[in-house]
């Protein structure tokens, strides 16, 4: 009885959180800044200041650090957009009630960069959204089956017989057994970021694609292995070189789309 009490524990406090886990969020921070254009680090220094590189890197996970207090649990919806198996694209509203969805986050902090409405306060917070929001659309299970809350529900058997859910894979359990620190994990997924990869992946800089694009890794890499019913060493083989891929493209995305906002065209 103990075992299992610990085992549910385990997968209940696990799941709480969304996306890539706080490394995760800090890897794609730290590789999207390696692509932002010099007129977009000059718009963001204008916003968030000169320490604006650290603030923004170090912010990376605020967006999930609000949800996670219990007056914001409503929140936590913007983290995500969930799909039915007949489903064949995004639609609005189908998957994005009243707004509520990680579509919808985006393309909000997109719309108070672009405005002059908006305070730099504002501005400020838009650019910690905008980079944590992006890599939430990348994590496969944010984009999962709603039948089963992204992955929540599926739980899979590890090698010691406890359980852990599909989203705690995709969320830690992946980036936790490379056991690589999150600056060098940056650094050596931007040397091998190709020119002809970044080209591809941030055309268009749509977040509606962006979505089903997702899901569909969800789909046929997630899902699919985990039809065993088992997190293991064979499981992490071949979903690692597909979460890295994912962890590239949000990088790539977020700076697509705020060089997209910012840049400045020759004169």
């Amino acid at each position: 009885m103990r075992v299992w009490l610990v085992s549910v524990l385990f997968v209940l406090f696990s799941d709480y959180s969304f996306a890539f886990g706080r490394d995760g969020h800090l890897l794609v921070a730290q590789l999207a800044f390696a692509h932002l254009s010099d007129d977009t680090k000059a718009e963001m220094q204008k916003i968030m200041g000169k320490g604006y590189r650290q603030e923004w890197i170090a912010s990376a996970n605020w967006a999930q650090e609000l949800a996670d207090r219990r007056a914001n649990a409503w929140m936590q919806v913007l983290h995500y957009v969930w799909f039915d198996s007949e489903d064949t694209g995004f639609l609005p509203d189908k998957h994005c009630v009243n707004n509520q969805c990680v579509v919808a986050s985006i393309l909000e902090s997109e719309k108070v960069l672009l405005s002059d409405r908006f305070t730099l306060q504002d501005k400020r917070k838009a650019l910690k959204y905008l980079v944590h929001y992006i890599a939430d659309i990348h994590q496969p299970t944010n984009c999962g089956y709603r039948r089963d809350e992204g992955g929540r529900k599926v739980l899979l058997k590890t090698p010691d017989l406890s359980k852990v859910s599909l989203h705690w894979v995709w969320e830690t359990g992946l980036l936790r057994e490379m056991g690589k620190p999150w600056f060098a994990h940056a650094q050596e997924l931007n040397q091998r970021l190709k020119k002809e990869m970044k080209e591809q992946w941030q055309t268009p800089v749509d977040p509606v694609s962006w979505a089903f694009e997702c899901h569909e890794v969800a789909k046929t890499v997630a899902y699919e292995l985990a039809r065993t019913g088992k997190w293991n060493a064979a499981y992490a083989k071949d979903a690692n070189e597909v979460i890295e891929e994912q962890l590239q493209k949000a990088a790539v995305r977020t700076a697509a789309m705020l060089n997209k906002i910012y840049d400045r065209p020759n004169e």
